[in-house]
């Protein structure tokens, strides 16, 4: 499997609830800034944009500290579940992103070849099949 990383973020809490980085995907990538780990403060603004690009911002209620997502309208072309962000100016894309329950799945595939179209990697289907997986596990465990 070619992912570099997968994170689960929580839309209630607007945090990040799981990541997994797979170093050795990401040294192959040719992105510089995911030849490491992220750091908490880089992963923060990587949630945020991903919610800014899907079209949700995070903002505070004047009467209380808690956080809430709030809907605009998103004039961008919807490209869902492939999603482009930037980090540190640094294009991250393509994070494939599903949400369940509201909880994003979204992973960063590695991309095996040159080419700009997504469905000539094999690898953006080996990572919707992994987000899927992964809600059915969590599908399964929560009726139990």
């Amino acid at each position: 499997m070619s992912l570099i990383a997968v994170w689960l973020m929580s839309l209630d809490d607007s945090c990040i609830i799981y990541r997994r980085y797979f170093p050795a995907n990401a040294i192959r990538s040719n992105c510089e800034l995911l030849k490491r780990s992220l750091t908490n403060a880089e992963e923060r603004e990587l949630m945020d944009n991903l919610l800014l690009s899907l079209g949700l911002t995070i903002s505070t209620q004047p009467s209380s500290d808690a956080n809430f997502l709030t809907h605009f309208d998103c004039t961008a072309v919807n490209q869902l579940p492939a999603i482009s962000v930037e980090l540190k100016g640094v294009k991250i894309w393509p994070l494939i992103v599903i949400e369940h329950k509201k909880i994003l799945f979204t992973a960063l595939p590695l991309l095996n070849n040159s080419s700009d179209q997504l469905i000539d990697h094999i690898s953006i289907s080996q990572t919707m099949i992994t987000l899927q997986a992964l809600i059915a596990y969590f599908i399964k465990n929560s009726v139990s």
